[in-house]
């Protein structure tokens, strides 16, 4: 008896044809899925991408990441100094190569060898356009770290953390460029009034200030930062604090041997006894006008 196919040739093929292409588009999204799963776990794997314990399909992930952040364990026998060195280049140099983008870019250190190291990182990170940047310096008996030029160039930072640096740059010719700065975090710097005073008035989109335990400051004083929503000061030996943030809402200071003037606050009591005293609307100018003469006045000056 002849037997008859049940699907008509061209059928069979265009069904055949289906199915691998439904075959190719499940092993691809397979594949995505997996690059994703391991992009997650290798982001909370970095003692082991810096013991070499990773494949290299894994290593590949973990060196890709946006989000780069490289500690240097004191008592980390499998990682030596040019073991670390290495990896923190080649993840940079594979990021500049391939042009991928570079959102977060942390280094914790305690050896003074690395410094020279951490310039040419800090160089390749800003030119790269950098969004977050943090330099720690572990270990009391460390040196301070010295911040190179390029740094101030970094208009595309967001946010810039450093611990045990020197913040110092020459006020007449440094071109302070953080124009995108929305956090400032600074625990144990070393930077002056002047320094201090000039990177506030170049970052107008502050959000967050934290001033801890640094060195070389005496005064605080912010004006015209109206998006500042955090500031926290501790440990410094500061003699006066000023700062006028109508939009603040977090605040906190120890150790601090005077007081604190919020002076949104002071505004709207000003406006209020005003208001009271004149039974019409108040302008802006007055209230500054005021302001300004309160400042100056000496009952102000004996409180700080």
């Amino acid at each position: 008896m002849e037997e008859w196919c049940t699907t008509p040739p061209r059928k069979a093929k265009c069904r055949k044809l289906l199915e691998i292409i439904l075959q190719k588009q499940f092993m691809e999204r397979i594949e995505y899925q997996s690059y994703r799963c391991i992009s997650f776990i290798t982001s909370y794997a970095t003692l082991a991408a810096q013991t070499s314990v990773f494949s290299k399909r894994w290593y590949y992930c973990w060196i890709s990441r946006p989000h780069l952040e490289f500690n240097q364990l004191p008592d980390n026998i499998h990682m030596t100094l040019e073991k670390f060195v290495t990896l923190v280049d080649e993840s940079l140099r594979f990021h500049v190569e391939k042009k991928l983008r570079l959102e977060e870019f942390i280094v914790t250190y305690h050896d003074p060898k690395l410094a020279s190291n951490t310039d040419r990182w800090i160089d390749l990170v800003v030119k790269h356009n950098v969004k977050v940047l943090e330099i720690h310096v572990s270990g009391s008996e460390s040196p301070y770290y010295s911040l190179p030029d390029v740094i101030y160039a970094g208009k595309e930072l967001t946010k810039l953390g450093l611990s045990k640096c020197k913040f110092e740059f020459d006020i007449g010719t440094t071109n302070i460029r953080f124009c995108c700065l929305k956090d400032l975090l600074l625990h144990d710097v070393h930077i002056s009034d002047g320094q201090l005073q000039r990177v506030i008035d170049r970052c107008p989109f502050i959000r967050n200030l934290t001033i801890l335990a640094c060195d070389g400051t005496r005064k605080l004083h912010v004006f015209g930062l109206i998006h500042l929503e955090i500031l926290a000061v501790a440990s410094c030996k500061l003699e006066s604090v000023i700062v006028e943030a109508p939009n603040l809402r977090d605040y906190g200071y120890a150790g601090v041997r005077s007081i604190f003037f919020f002076l949104a606050k002071l505004k709207f009591w000003m406006l209020t006894i005003l208001y009271k005293y004149s039974h019409s609307p108040v302008q802006a100018s007055q209230t500054n006008n005021f302001m300004t003469y309160f400042l100056s006045s000496q009952i102000f000056q004996n409180c700080v």
